[in-house]
């Protein structure tokens, strides 16, 4: 058995066919954890419809408002199975997409799909958001190195056992949260796949918000890397 772990907030209008693919897709054995953070719109009623259709194959967890990053611990604490693997509410990655990380995972410690290898595809991605990717991995490399081409793609699955070794120490409540779940792997020597992948992007420009906003969630984040980065030089053992 292999869980799925995806955090949503607000994804009323997305979530439903995001469920409908990867429950029609994926075989029993594979099993959905949405874990619903300080939503304030109708995606519980959707993921409760889809928890009937599907008994047994789909849970959920309702969360305040925290973040992203402590829906997908939360998610990977709660989750069973062999390998335990997470993905964007939105359905920017797609149920076959998914399974090629799967697939990779397969004898080693995970696999996370990436949008700048050279086989990747990446569709309707806007500038503003190509910009902010891209200066975000440029910080994420000086700071903590990782051997990565991509470590924001919303789509990653892991060894459960590995995962087991690391999320005590997993701190991070916002969209920072793969560069702890990668760096706190790497430390301990787990090796992980990356995976071309097929993405497309699903933000709207309301998502991204102003200017203003994006700039003061992106500081936040920035702060967090730094936080992160001298977390681990000064006070962190693995």
């Amino acid at each position: 058995m292999f869980t799925i772990v995806i955090p949503a907030y607000n994804e009323a209008q997305r979530i439903g066919s995001t469920l409908g693919a990867y429950l029609a897709f994926f075989s029993a054995d594979i099993h959905l954890c949405v874990i619903a953070n300080g939503c304030t719109d109708a995606t519980i009623d959707v993921v409760k419809e889809f928890e009937h259709k599907y008994p047994g194959r789909l849970k959920h967890t309702e969360l305040p408002r925290a973040g992203k990053g402590a829906a997908v611990v939360t998610g990977l604490r709660s989750a069973e199975g062999e390998y335990i693997g997470f993905v964007d509410a939105d359905g920017a990655t797609s149920p076959q997409e998914f399974k090629k990380l799967l697939d990779a995972a397969m004898g080693t410690d995970g696999a996370i799909a990436s949008r700048w290898l050279p086989d990747s595809v990446v569709t309707r991605r806007t500038p503003r958001r190509m910009f902010i990717s891209k200066a975000f991995m440029a910080i994420e490399r000086f700071l903590f190195n990782l051997p990565y081409a991509d470590t924001q793609c919303g789509a990653k699955i892991f060894r459960a056992s590995a995962l087991k070794k690391i999320l005590p120490y997993c701190r991070v409540q916002n969209m920072a949260i793969d560069v702890e779940l990668l760096y706190l792997l790497q430390l301990r020597g787990y090796a992980i796949r990356e995976v071309p992948t097929i993405w497309e992007d699903r933000s709207s420009s309301a998502e991204l918000g102003s200017p203003l906003r994006l700039a003061a969630g992106s500081l936040k984040v920035l702060m967090t890397l730094i936080i992160l980065r001298i977390r681990f030089i000064f006070f962190h053992k693995v």
